[in-house]
């Protein structure tokens, strides 16, 4: 069970290194899964482009949403599969009706299967390190499934998809005095005994509110079991082609900006002398020539023009 001088030893402390690499590589993942920090990600190139270029190559970027979409497309082969089953073991012989009920609505009308292809397989990808967690009212009588992303969590600990323990960042803060503007925030803690609800003014902590629970465990599993050995945490399935998409997301949007500069065609054609006036610029009434605009050249053709250009003359 948690001791008070456990979570102020988490709560105050820096957040630890593994968990910021975790965060990491969050910001990598969703920047391609949902396009959300291209702009952030698409720094200035110093020496070849200023500050307004910079901005149009960011409003014109191709984001990489579709890349990944297509990447992972033998994943819908998992939802549309037949066969299987769910085995379910209960003391009584006839399945409890609020059992069944529950299981088609486990968020916001959304069954368990719904849940686990909308939610769960886009953070599965998104937030490998992220967590599944079952969020219960203080008094016990609700419960539903809701997700919580790495960048809301201080610390946890966990032994393959299953969780020891966990400690959220603060979600709320509170100014206990006008005068001062002394804040206190507060944040949760979970263990396998109860959830802890914890104030810190950064000079006293308190553990506010304990509320058991019967679970025997943290009511949660981080979202990924892919575990890579060297970073010593879990990982996307597109991990390995993180430095393609960072690279493609950048000289895509360089390439955009190019053809909006050189696919429109520049017209030009060799000097010509106005037909309407000769080059003179004016008529004979000495007004302003209509045609050219008084420049005395030919600004434009028409359709039925033909320009006959005199053969180059030797040297």
């Amino acid at each position: 069970m948690f001791q008070p001088e456990q979570l102020k030893l988490i709560i105050q402390g820096d957040t630890p290194g593994k968990i910021k690499a975790m965060q990491d590589d969050f910001t990598a993942y969703v920047r391609h899964v949902f396009g959300k920090g291209t702009d952030e990600y698409l720094a200035q190139i110093n020496e070849y482009e200023n500050e307004k270029q910079h901005k149009l190559r960011q409003d014109h970027a191709i984001q990489n949403p579709w890349i990944v979409e297509e990447l992972l497309r033998p994943i819908d082969n998992v939802w549309q599969a037949k066969g299987g089953d769910e085995t379910y073991s209960f003391t009584t012989q006839k399945v409890p009706d609020d059992f069944i009920s529950s299981l088609d609505d486990v968020r916001g009308g959304m069954s368990l299967h719904q849940f686990m292809r909308e939610i769960w397989m886009q953070r599965f990808v998104s937030d490998p390190n992220g967590i599944i967690f079952l969020e219960v009212s203080p008094d016990g009588s609700e419960a539903h499934f809701t997700y919580k992303s790495i960048m809301n969590i201080k610390a946890y600990h966990a032994k393959g998809i299953n969780i020891d323990w966990i400690v959220f960042t603060p979600d709320v803060e509170v100014i206990e005095d006008e005068e001062s503007k002394n804040k206190s925030t507060y944040s949760w803690a979970v263990d396998e005994y109860a959830y802890y609800l914890c104030k810190n003014t950064g000079n006293e902590f308190s553990i506010v509110k304990v509320i058991e629970h019967t679970f025997k465990m943290v009511p949660g599993i981080v979202n990924s079991s892919i575990f890579d050995t060297d970073k010593g945490y879990k990982v996307s399935l597109i991990h390995k082609q993180l430095d393609l998409l960072n690279s493609y997301l950048v000289l895509n949007s360089i390439k955009e900006i190019y053809q909006f500069k050189h696919n429109f065609a520049t017209p030009w054609a060799i000097e010509q002398v106005c037909p309407t006036c000769n080059g003179k610029r004016v008529l004979k009434d000495n007004s302003t020539c209509p045609t050219c605009g008084g420049h005395g050249k030919a600004a434009g053709k028409d359709v039925t023009d033909v320009w006959v250009i005199p053969a180059p003359e030797q040297e």
